[in-house]
């Protein structure tokens, strides 16, 4: 999502509103000593293996919250194409690096459940807690026309390249699903990078324009929580990918659950608080264009880059997705496009989103 600025430089330190600034600057702190520090669990006795697995997964979700601050800090230094192509780029980096480490590991089926229910978790949960939130206040919610129509046919989309070479997989010889993967992993990135073109330089005024947003930390400051962030993403997702099937045959839970609903929650965590907080002060405008964009970024670029890398590890992560998995994620884009068409919604639809999320994560939960 582009943020609107001019490409004058972010005010210095001491002209801010000094409160805000320490709050923000305590928060951050505070999150990457929480991350720090569950590195602890990495010195337990094998026998507490789930407790290790479950500290680090908390600890993975502060450190995507220090990232995503981090990320914004830094979008406040440049213009509004900059910005829009920094979290265009880093707004998932907490699921990229958590599927490269989870595919380094050889579990590559584990890996795709977690891009699923991420895209998932964006549409149904994160749209649905943020709309709840919103319509609290509000009888109806009005949503940005252009945007909305724009975003939700590039998922869209992006879906059906995905669903493609699943159902070729499905019923047809599968000799060929390495270069098909790389195939369709190639398209999706080269309209991605098109769509980056054509939201941040050629039909910009179509796209929701936040106002701009005014750093707490210095570019160094802010340069080196991101750096500090993605070194504790690394060293946390590589232990998670240890543990994670130790993990689940003491839990007795399956690949599809553990990635789509546990993974895709913890990358997404961080993403969901801060868009309930956009609901919560009236910015429900943001709440479709964030989700969606989210789970382009997910679609078509996330997933693309996690192919090629796998290519390189030898444990290659294919596009074949299991047919619940592409049938729940082409259920929550109609249903994210119905919304977008009808240009309003309200608590109501809201709810229905949260329960079909809750039953989809049961329909996983029994999956073989």
């Amino acid at each position: 999502m582009s943020k609107s600025g001019s490409k004058t430089k972010a005010p210095a330190l001491h002209k801010m509103n000094l409160k805000p600034a320490l709050s923000d600057m305590m928060k951050t702190h505070r999150n990457l000593l929480i991350a720090t520090v569950g590195l602890s669990a990495l010195f337990l006795p094998h026998e507490l293996a789930l407790v290790q697995f479950l500290i680090v997964v908390v600890a993975l979700i502060f450190a995507s919250s220090a990232l995503g601050f981090a990320t914004e800090e830094l979008s406040g230094y440049y213009s509004a194409a900059i910005s829009g192509f920094l979290n265009a780029t880093f707004g998932n980096l907490a699921e990229l690096i958590i599927g490269f480490f989870v595919i380094l590991q050889g579990h590559t089926e584990l890996a795709k459940a977690s891009l699923t229910g991420s895209i998932l978790g964006n549409l149904l949960m994160l749209v649905g807690m943020g709309y709840l939130v919103a319509s609290v206040s509000k009888k109806e919610i009005d949503l940005h026309e252009k945007q909305a129509e724009t975003t939700s046919t590039m998922l869209l989309l992006s879906v059906l390249f995905l669903l493609f070479p699943s159902l070729l997989f499905i019923f047809h010889e599968e000799t060929y699903i390495r270069p098909i993967s790389l195939l369709v992993a190639s398209g999706l990135l080269l309209i991605y990078i098109l769509y980056l073109l054509f939201s941040f330089k050629t039909h910009k005024d179509w796209f929701a324009q936040e106002e701009s947003h005014t750093p707490t930390l210095s570019k160094r400051a802010s340069f080196a929580v991101m750096i500090a962030s993605i070194v504790l993403l690394g060293v946390l997702s590589e232990n998670v990918s240890h543990g994670i099937e130790e993990v689940a045959n003491v839990l007795h839970l399956n690949d599809l659950f553990l990635g789509a609903i546990l993974l895709g929650f913890v990358g997404n965590v961080a993403e969901h608080l801060s868009v309930v907080t956009l609901a919560r002060k009236g910015k429900h405008q943001f709440v479709l264009p964030v989700a969606i964009g989210s789970s382009l970024q997910i679609a078509m670029f996330v997933v693309p880059v996690l192919v090629f890398v796998s290519a390189l590890t030898g444990n290659f992560m294919d596009l074949s997705f299991l047919p619940l998995e592409v049938f729940s994620v082409l259920a929550a884009v109609l249903l994210a496009n119905e919304i977008a068409k009808d240009k309003k919604t309200n608590w109501f639809e809201a709810m229905q989103l949260l329960v079909l999320y809750g039953i989809v994560a049961v329909m996983f939960f029994f999956a073989k």
